[in-house]
C-alpha cells in the first residue's frame, strides 16, 4: 500500500509539473476520479505545488549545497542500502525533497492569501452572497464558514444550523456543504439544510439535485420536493418525499394551510415567527385550517385564527395561550 502511495506521489509530481507521459496522465486523471477522497488530496497536491511556484529561489536549489547541509544533521550509520552506488543520489535527491517540501508548506501557509470567513447569525435570517455569486441565507443561531474565493477545482462551504442555499451553476466545480458527519455535493441548485432538527440534519431539495453521503459508500441522490434525513445516532440516511410545504416560511414569511391540523398549523406559525402559540384546549388540536398567510405580522395572524375558531388571546411573556373556541 505505501508503495502504491508513493507511486502515485511520483505520477503526480510528474502530472504537476509537465513531465507525465500520456499513459501517466491517464492513470492520474483515473485515480483522481476514484473517490472524493482522491480528489480532495489531488487538490492538496496541486495548491501547494501552485503556491511554491512563487518561491523563486527555491527553484534554482543546488542538489548537492543542500546536500552537504543536510547530511551533516542526518545520520546513516544505521541505513542498509541494497544498492548503494545507485540509491546514494537518489537517498540525496529525496533528502533534499523533503526539505523542499517542508519549505514550500511553510511558505503555503504563510503567502496563501484566500482567508476564511465565519459569519454567525444570532437574529435572523440574513444573507452572504458568496465569491462565485451563490447565495446563502441563514436563520437565527445558525453559522457558515466559506473562503474569500474557491479554488479552481471545488467550492466548499461548511454551515452548522439552518440555511438555504442558492447555488451558482458551475458543472466543473462541484459545491460541497459540510455539515458535521454530512456531505452535500451539488453543482447549481436551491436547497434547505438544517443541522439541529431532532437529532437528525435534513437536507430538503427546491430545485435541481444534490447528492447526499456520509462517506463514499453512502451516496443517496435527492430532487425537487424530496427530503433527506441523517440520523446522529444511527449514521443512516433516509431519502423521503416533504412532510411540510412551509419549511422555508422563516424565510419568506409565507404559510400556505390546506386542510391542515391546527397543530401542526400552530406549529408552522411557530417556528416561521420565532414564537410560543400553545392551544389551551387540546381538543382543538384536530380541527383544520385552510388559508394563507403571505408576509402578515403575528398580530395579524392571531386576529385571524382568533376570527376563525372564536378564540381568545392571552399573551403572558413570551407565550401565546388561544383560549376557548372550538372547530
Amino acid at each position: 500500500m505505501e508503495e502504491n502511495n508513493l507511486n502515485i506521489e511520483v505520477l503526480i509530481s510528474r502530472y504537476l509539473s509537465g513531465e507525465a507521459n500520456h499513459s501517466e496522465t491517464e492513470i492520474v486523471d483515473k485515480w483522481k476520479a476514484e473517490s472524493e477522497e482522491n480528489f480532495l488530496l489531488f487538490r492538496d497536491y496541486k495548491k501547494i505545488w501552485d503556491n511554491s511556484r512563487n518561491l523563486k529561489p527555491l527553484l534554482s536549489i543546488n542538489i548537492d549545497n543542500e546536500w552537504e547541509k543536510l547530511s551533516g544533521k542526518i545520520n546513516f550509520n544505521e541505513v542498509t542500502l541494497a544498492n548503494k552506488k545507485r540509491s546514494f543520489p537518489l537517498m540525496k535527491i529525496a533528502a533534499v525533497l523533503l526539505f523542499l517540501a517542508v519549505t514550500v508548506f511553510v511558505a503555503n501557509y504563510f503567502l496563501n492569501t484566500n482567508g476564511t470567513n465565519k459569519m454567525n447569525v444570532e437574529e435572523g435570517p440574513k444573507e452572504v452572497m458568496l465569491a462565485d455569486g451563490t447565495k446563502i441565507t441563514l436563520n437565527k443561531n445558525s453559522s457558515i464558514e466559506y473562503p474569500d474565493k474557491f479554488d479552481d477545482d471545488i467550492r466548499s462551504v461548511q454551515i452548522d444550523g439552518e440555511a438555504y442555499f442558492e447555488v451558482e451553476k458551475d458543472k466543473k466545480k462541484p459545491f460541497i456543504v459540510k455539515a458535521e458527519d454530512l456531505n452535500i455535493r451539488v453543482t447549481g441548485t436551491s436547497f434547505y439544510v438544517n443541522t439541529g432538527e431532532n437529532n437528525q440534519i435534513v437536507v430538503i431539495v427546491k430545485e435541481g439535485q444534490v447528492e447526499v453521503y456520509k462517506d463514499e459508500n453512502s451516496k443517496i441522490k435527492v430532487g425537487p420536493n424530496e427530503r433527506a434525513s441523517f440520523d446522529k445516532t444511527r449514521k443512516e440516511i433516509i431519502k423521503e418525499g416533504i412532510e411540510d410545504d412551509n419549511y422555508l416560511a422563516w424565510k419568506t414569511k409565507k404559510l400556505i394551510f390546506k386542510d391542515k391540523k391546527l397543530e401542526k398549523v400552530i406549529q408552522s406559525i411557530n417556528k416561521a415567527y420565532d414564537c410560543e402559540i400553545v392551544l389551551a384546549n387540546k381538543e382543538n388540536s384536530n380541527c383544520r385550517f385552510t388559508d394563507t398567510f403571505d408576509n402578515l405580522s403575528l398580530d395579524a395572524i392571531l386576529n385571524l385564527l382568533k376570527a376563525n375558531f372564536d378564540f381568545q388571546v392571552s399573551k403572558t411573556g413570551s407565550k401565546i395561550e388561544l383560549k376557548g373556541g372550538g372547530c
